[in-house]
Formats: structure tokens, C-alpha cells, sequence
């Protein structure tokens, strides 16, 4: 919390909370997205090499729009059938 509050741009708070949900939650990607007049769009993203930020978040949005709509945190493993390791 002391060091986000000693940000003093935009540009570095969503740096910095980029790096801290990948480094707390161990994710290969991690999407930060706003929704702008009805329509979610990446400010920021984590992504494997090969893959992109669109495809990513297109993949996301049925978890997003359920998070959204129930106003609940939401753990979601994919794709539904690969194994652990794979998801």
C-alpha cells in the first residue's frame, strides 16, 4: 500500500499493479481491463510470447461479464477439459 501510494502517474500505477497481480497470483497472463462506454478493453496485459492481449481478453470475457455481474471474484481453469498442468 506505501509504495502505490507513492505513485504519482497513471502509467505507473498500472505498471505497478501488472507486476504485483503477476508476481502475487503466479499468472503466464494477466489482463488489467476497463470498460469504456459498455465496451472492455486491455490497458495493460502479461502475455506469453506468440500469444496477444485481444485474443486473451476475448477468451476472458464470460468469466469478466460473470465477475461483473455478480460482483464477485472468480477463479476460472482453462480450457475446461486439459489437464491441470495445461490449464
Amino acid at each position: 500500500g506505501l509504495r502505490m501510494n507513492e505513485l504519482r502517474s497513471r502509467e505507473a500505477l498500472l505498471d505497478f499493479l501488472l507486476d504485483e497481480a503477476t508476481e502475487l497470483s503466479g499468472a503466464e497472463r494477466v489482463l488489467i481491463v476497463r470498460d469504456r462506454d459498455g465496451r472492455r478493453e486491455t490497458v495493460r496485459s502479461l502475455v506469453p510470447r506468440g500469444e496477444d492481449a485481444p485474443a486473451a481478453l476475448l477468451a476472458a470475457l464470460p468469466w469478466i461479464d460473470q465477475a461483473a455481474r455478480t460482483n464477485a471474484a472468480l477463479l476460472a481453469h482453462a480450457p475446461e477439459r486439459a489437464p491441470e498442468l495445461a490449464q
